[in-house]
């Protein structure tokens, strides 16, 4: 089953079938994690997509420079973590659909940050400016730099904010 997926057409409509189609794509997924790109080409200056994240992916601290991009969480809940260029954290949101959370956040500065699901899956509407280049986003290197154990462990001290930064 493909974790990718592509809109077509002028008007793109996404209900319930498509969010159900997105998390079984993302519970299938090695990496645990689908999307649905509703924007019609890389080239374009708006990159939108719908993500569904299983609660252990890995999505490694990372910034956009010179971009911004926007979460609004559609199901579930996650935590957005801040970091300084040292990885000394700045500050948590949590993004879910309870009373008192965050459902939708912008950053348009050029933060370090990470998003950890929270729920065992999450589906989030992601848009952030375009053009997709694979270059235009920057990895922290006080990070660990894989997908693998060493993120792994890093990421769930994040998540229970007990993480240190590493020795450059």
């Amino acid at each position: 089953m493909s974790d990718i997926f592509h809109a077509h057409g002028p008007l793109v409509e996404v209900g319930v079938a498509w969010l159900e189609r997105l998390k079984a794509a993302a519970a299938a997924s090695p990496r645990r994690r689908a999307r649905l790109c509703l924007h019609q080409a890389p080239a374009d200056r708006v990159q939108e997509m719908v993500i569904a994240l299983g609660r252990d992916t890995q999505i490694r601290p990372h910034r956009h420079p010179g971009r911004s991009e926007s979460i609004h969480v559609l199901e579930g809940a996650a935590l957005v973590v801040l970091f300084d260029d040292l990885g000394a954290e700045l500050r948590r949101l949590g993004l879910g659909l309870g009373p008192e959370e965050a459902r939708l956040y912008r950053l348009s500065s050029n933060t370090w940050h990470t998003l950890l699901p929270l729920s065992e899956l999450v589906v989030v509407h992601e848009v952030v400016e375009g053009p997709f280049d694979g270059g235009g986003q920057e990895f922290a290197a006080w990070a660990p730099a894989a997908e693998g154990p060493e993120l792994a462990a890093w990421l769930q001290r994040v998540r229970t904010g007990s993480q240190r930064p590493l020795d450059p």
